[in-house]
Order: structure tokens, then C-alpha cells, then sequence
């Protein structure tokens, strides 16, 4: 890491540093949102992307996931079968158990939504020059596996 990079990071207050993460998310969620039909959230293509890698998960572990509560995951789950993204299914083994599958359509959805999200995020960090962009990959990443 750069000495001016360490300096700054060492610096700034961990508010500071909270807010600047924030802000960038929100700038991200706010071109995610414009793009996107009105129908699609900034946590519908986060659930989508979840079921997508997934191996048809139940609503709890979607919950688990987007850190909400089940009944919020029932509403953000709900709007994406509605707009037929995604699936309902009956666990074989435990009826109680209500299984989620990704569609055609909600799988195209992922894919423009990602389309967006790469491309903000690819806008954003244009102005850093490769190795300003190497330093903030591998501080992400250090953040990402201490919180694990």
C-alpha cells in the first residue's frame, strides 16, 4: 500500500471512513435504481444474484442473506414472483420448507442489473490509476476477510 494511501486510511476518522462506504453504496443503489425498470430494487438484484448462486434456498437463508427480517424477505421475494423472476417450490423432503428458483426472465434481470452496478463501480474508480485500484481491491478485500 502506498505511503499516502496508509496515511489517509490511518487518518481518517473510522466515521469518516463509514460515511465515504456509505456514500459510494448509495451512489451505486442510485444508478442501479434509475437504470432498472421501476418494478427492480437495488435488493432485488441482490436476492436475485443470492438465488442465482444458490441451490434453490429457502426464504430464511434469503433473509439470512439480505439481513432482514423474514417478513421483509417475504415482500422483496413476493414483488420477484409477481414480475415472474422468480419461483416458488415445495422442499421434497419437508413441506413446511418453501424453496426459491431463479426464472429466464429473473436470470435476465440479474444480468442487466449487474450490467449496471459493474459499470457505475467501473465509472467510479476511473479517476484512481491502476495501482490506486490495486490498493482499494486489496483493502476491500482485508476488510471483507476480517469481518469472516
Amino acid at each position: 500500500m502506498s505511503t499516502s494511501l496508509k496515511t489517509a486510511v490511518k487518518s481518517a476518522p473510522k466515521a469518516d471512513l463509514i460515511a465515504l462506504l456509505l456514500s459510494f453504496m448509495d451512489m451505486v443503489r442510485g444508478h442501479l435504481t434509475a437504470e432498472l425498470p421501476d418494478s427492480c430494487s437495488f435488493m432485488h438484484v441482490k436476492a436475485l444474484d443470492f438465488i442465482a448462486k444458490s441451490k434453490e434456498p429457502s426464504m430464511s437463508e434469503i433473509a439470512g442473506f439480505l439481513k432482514i427480517t423474514s417478513p421483509g424477505a417475504t415482500l422483496v421475494v413476493d414483488k420477484l414472483v409477481e414480475n415472474l423472476e422468480l419461483e416458488r417450490h415445495a422442499d421434497p423432503d419437508d413441506r413446511r420448507i418453501v424453496r426459491l428458483g431463479i426464472t429466464a426472465k429473473g436470470k435476465k434481470t440479474l444480468e442487466s442489473g449487474m450490467k449496471i452496478v459493474k459499470k457505475q463501480v467501473a465509472v467510479s474508480i476511473s479517476s484512481l490509476n491502476k495501482s490506486e485500484q490495486k490498493e482499494l481491491g486489496s483493502i476491500m478485500n482485508k476488510i471483507i476477510k476480517s469481518k469472516n
